[in-house]
C-alpha cells in the first residue's frame, strides 16, 4: 500500500519541479516497448505500444496510447495465459527543466481487452479435465508520470510507468466429457506498464 501511494504521488511531484518552466507545446506520435510488473502481474514480460498526444497548450496535452502485453501464472495445476490489449485515453501535463530534459505527469480512463487462455494440469486434477475463460471488455482507470530527452529538433526519447487499476469479469467453464459447469467470475487485474520509447515532435 506504501508503494502504491508513493507511485501515486510521483507524477505530482515531477509536475511540481517543473511547472515553471516556459516552453512552446508541442505534439507528437512515436511508438515504445514495455515491461509489465505491479499489480496482479505474476510473470513480468515484454510488450509493444503507440501513442499520439495533442498539445493544448504548452503544459496541458490529451494523449491516446495503445499497448499490449502478455501475462502468464500457474498455481495449484492451472496455468493462465492472457494477453490483453489496452486503449488509454489521457490528460498529459507536461513542463520543462531545461531546453533539452523535461518531465510530465499523467492520468485518465482505458478501455481493456482480455484474451485469456486456460490449461488444468491432468497429473493435478485427473484426465479429461478442461476449464475455459471468457472475459468481459472493461473499463479501468490510470495515472502516471515520465521524463522525456530531446534528441534533436523533432525527435524525443521518453521513459514512463503508467499504473492501471482494473476489474474484470467473466464466465468460467470447467468440462469433463459430458459435464460442462460455468460460473461467472470476478477479481482485480491492476498491472504497471514501463515504458520506453520514441516519439517524433511537430
Amino acid at each position: 500500500m506504501n508503494r502504491l501511494c508513493t507511485l501515486a504521488g510521483l507524477p505530482f511531484v515531477i509536475l511540481g519541479l517543473t511547472a515553471q518552466a516556459d516552453v512552446i507545446g508541442a505534439n507528437r506520435i512515436g511508438i515504445n516497448g514495455s515491461y509489465s510488473t505491479g499489480g496482479e502481474v505474476q510473470n513480468p514480460q515484454g510488450g509493444f505500444g503507440a501513442q499520439g498526444e495533442f498539445a493544448i497548450n504548452r503544459n496541458l496535452g490529451v494523449e491516446l496510447a495503445v499497448d499490449q502485453f502478455s501475462d502468464d501464472s500457474t498455481e495449484d495445476g492451472i496455468e493462465i495465459k492472457q494477453d490483453l490489449t489496452t486503449i488509454g485515453l489521457s490528460m498529459v501535463f507536461r513542463g520543462q527543466f531545461n531546453q533539452r530534459f523535461g518531465g510530465y505527469a499523467l492520468i485518465g480512463l482505458d478501455y481493456n481487452m482480455p484474451n485469456t487462455h486456460v490449461t488444468l494440469d491432468p497429473g493435478y486434477y485427473g484426465p479429461g479435465w478442461h476449464a475455459s475463460a471468457n472475459l468481459d471488455d472493461a473499463f479501468g482507470g490510470h495515472f502516471g508520470g515520465g521524463l522525456n530527452l530531446r534528441l534533436a529538433d523533432h525527435v524525443e526519447l521518453f521513459v514512463e510507468y503508467r499504473y492501471t487499476a482494473l476489474e474484470l469479469k467473466g464466465d468460467l467453464t470447467v468440462t469433463n466429457g459430458n459435464y460442462s459447469y460455468t460460473d461467472r467470475v470476478t477479481g482485480n487485474n491492476d498491472f504497471g506498464l514501463f515504458k520506453l520509447g520514441v516519439n517524433v515532435v511537430f
